[in-house]
């Protein structure tokens, strides 16, 4: 079999259709007439069209499309005409053992099927080798410059461990490259308005592989090498929305942390960018660690977003404001010494942008996991920033969550729909979730509190994420609570929940299932959802990624909190490739 045969035979459907899960299996189902075994007993039914030529293995390959058979070609040499019709089972095939069990079935003499059992067995380790080889050619080409800087030596790795187990067996050889290339990307995604249609957008890139992608709601680009001048690399490389010039419109930082480059893309409002600035450091802050951490945010409450940019460890901060011409300047800024009393000199510091008393100016609230330190910090934009709370251990008092654990996380949202930034703080793995309220005075004051997860999902996995959006327009915002599927453990059940607000901290569950069914399973431990921004709108859209496979799918929400998924252009079995 050449390699221009089975190009012909795969074309585009097999190429652009599943470009993440091959099996040779499924490869001979493109193939010419004569692909499939004759089997009664599987299909309910015998054919007898024909014992003359290509017709009767061609009515055979029909009924049988569903068997999972690794047959390549069958010569008329090899033929065996009996009165259950044509079995052209034994040339092609890699199954031998499950060849000669319906060679008997349909009466053959077993001394007969004894000898081709032989003959077929001589003829595996050719039929795997020429079908591995173009699998994973075919792999390769469909991949359209995406993952190929490493992909092709590991499927053939893949491929020749799998190769020489089965034909040890006497089994099936199959191919399955469904992980080939999971140690070589993990698509990253963000998401915001990147054009005037007033429906979320998204940018999905690979940091490392240098691939990136602009995907609009009306519209998708083709994956490219980098972006704007931006080659993405670095696995280091890191995006964030912004919009430094006030316009409604989410530009691009591109960064990356630990070399200090970073390029900003300024949103032209019909879903296209324009580089505007590429520079090392930014603002005086040199980025010069992979430590460093970077969030947009408006201090000030000019509608123009500024950079806080931040070292854990080290005391260093720098907060930049934007002047809206694509150029940054230091409001503040330290080596060492950390924020309004808080030092920073922990690893385990993290800053969350919040507004606690709806000004339109950002505050801070900063915090140690573990340790039970929280500060909070007003926004007197160019007032500076005043400290109004600070525990050195204590945690959050008012709303008493004593942050004592690594896994606590923070998610800002707004509840109540009063301006003010609300808190949800939980714990995975252990179950404990808490809504605190925000008294409007850098004091926060429980809300709701469970030590068993929230509207049906126990958050007793370490895995157990939140995000939070509105998707009927009440400007009460609404969760959604997920698990991933993960094999830690000895296997956790997939869950999704979306959970709607009521408006005074607590939610009922409108959805549980498994996924998005069809569209997204939650099969991976890696599954990620987006929530994008809601820019004062109802935002029922979500995102959801598989990072180490480029598959996802956006999933619309309706006013009942019922998700389904939309369409998408290119499939692999039911997942959307990215």
């Amino acid at each position: 079999m050449s390699n221009l045969s089975f190009e012909r035979r795969l074309g585009s459907s097999f190429g652009s259709r599943c470009s993440w899960r091959i099996g040779i299996a499924a490869i001979v189902l493109f193939g010419p007439a004569c692909s499939a075994r004759h089997s009664s007993e599987r299909t309910g039914s015998q054919d007898q069209s024909s014992v003359n030529g290509v017709s009767a293995c061609s009515g055979i390959a029909a009924a049988n499309t569903a068997l999972s058979r690794a047959q390549i070609d069958c010569p008329s040499a090899t033929w065996n005409v009996g009165s259950h019709g044509q079995d052209c089972s034994w040339l092609g095939t890699t199954d031998c053992t499950g060849a000669y069990d319906d060679c008997v079935a349909i009466g053959t003499a077993p001394s007969t099927c004894a000898s081709q059992k032989t003959a077929c067995l001589a003829l595996v380790p050719g039929v795997c080798a020429e079908a591995g080889a173009q699998a994973i050619a075919a792999f390769v080409d469909s991949l359209n410059d995406r993952q190929r800087t490493r992909c092709l030596t590991n499927a053939l790795t893949t491929w020749e461990a799998t190769y020489n187990n089965t034909v040890a067996g006497s089994t099936l050889c199959t191919l399955t490259t469904e992980s080939v290339c999971s140690a070589d990307t993990y698509t990253m995604a963000v998401t915001g308005k990147f054009d005037a249609d007033g429906k979320p957008d998204a940018f999905y890139y690979d940091p490392g592989l240098g691939n990136a992608r602009l995907a609009l709601s009306s519209r998708s680009s083709p994956w490219t090498k980098g972006f704007n001048t931006y080659d993405f690399m670095n696995s280091a490389d890191r995006v964030i929305t912004i919009d430094y010039n006030g316009d409604g419109f989410d530009d691009l930082l591109f960064y990356r942390p630990g070399v200090g480059f970073n390029y900003l893309q300024r949103a032209n409002g019909d879903g296209t960018f324009t580089l505007v600035s590429g520079q090392s450091g930014m603002a005086g802050y040199d980025l010069a660690s992979p430590n460093d951490r970077v969030h947009a945010f408006d201090y000030d409450g000019d509608g123009k977003q500024d950079l806080i940019m931040y070292r854990p460890g080290t005391g260093k901060i720098t907060i930049a404001r934007s002047n809206g011409d694509k150029t940054f300047s230091p409001f503040y800024a330290t080596n060492s010494i950390g924020i309004g009393g808080f030092d920073l000199l922990s690893t385990a510091d993290r800053i969350v942008p919040i507004d606690f008393n709806g000004d339109g100016k950002m505050d801070l609230f900063i915090y140690r996991r573990g340790q039970g330190a929280v500060w909070i910090l007003q926004s007197f934009g160019i007032g500076g920033f005043v400290t109004v709370s600070a525990n050195a251990s204590g945690g959050l008092l008012g709303a008493r969550w004593d942050f004592s654990n690594m896994r606590d996380e923070v998610l800002p949202f707004d509840f109540n729909g009063d301006h003010k930034t609300d808190l949800v703080l939980y714990r995975p793995k252990y179950g404990l979730i808490l809504i605190a309220q925000s008294n409007g005075d850098g004091t926060y004051s429980r809300a709701f509190r469970s030590t068993t997860g929230l509207a049906g999902l126990n958050l007793a996995h370490s895995g157990d994420r939140i995000v939070a959006f509105d998707y009927n327009g009440d400007h009460f915002d609404d969760l959604v609570l997920y698990r991933p599927a993960t094999a830690s453990g000895g296997g956790v059940s997939k869950i999704l929940v979306v959970a709607k607000g009521n408006g005074d901290g607590t939610f009922t569950q409108v959805y549980s299932g498994t996924g998005v069914s069809p569209g997204f399973d939650l099969s991976s431990m890696y599954d990620t959802i987006y929530a994008p921004p809601t820019h004062g709108q109802v935002q029922p859209q979500l995102f959801f990624v598989r990072p180490t496979q480029g598959v996802g799918r956006v999933v619309t929400v309706n006013a009942n909190g019922q998700p389904k998924a939309g369409p998408c252009a290119a499939e692999c079995g039911n997942q959307c490739l990215l």
